[in-house]
């Protein structure tokens, strides 16, 4: 088993080179991007997510953000592999899961599986 301080710097390690690929991206026009708050719920959700499936091979997902209301929806939606029927919210990669963080004190509210 892995301790909270190795735990906690996976996670902010994982993050910041999610953060560092969402920046390059954005730095082009047209492209998404992220403002602070929306990627300080991206991190919250993120450590969710790990948690919840820490084996999940991130390159295989992608992360969705939605500003719904006074708070944000952060999906994490795994990868179709060619040829495969999908009966559900997840595929070989593994599940779509969601996530509803609070704007304001950046604390999760809800956790949804998708079918």
């Amino acid at each position: 088993m892995m301790s909270r301080r190795r735990v906690n710097r996976l996670l902010i390690t994982s993050a910041i080179g999610w953060l560092t690929a969402v920046s390059a991206l954005s730095a082009q026009p047209h492209e998404p991007r992220l403002r602070g708050t929306e990627a300080k719920a991206v991190c919250v959700a993120l450590g969710a997510f790990q948690k919840l499936a820490p084996k999940v091979d991130l390159r295989h997902y992608s992360v969705y953000v939605e500003k719904q209301g006074k708070n944000f929806h952060i999906s994490f939606v795994p990868d179709q592999f060619p040829g495969e029927f999908v009966a559900g919210g997840g595929t070989k990669y593994g599940a779509e899961i969601g996530y509803v963080i609070s704007h304001r004190t950046l604390k999760i509210l809800e956790q949804h599986f998708t079918r």
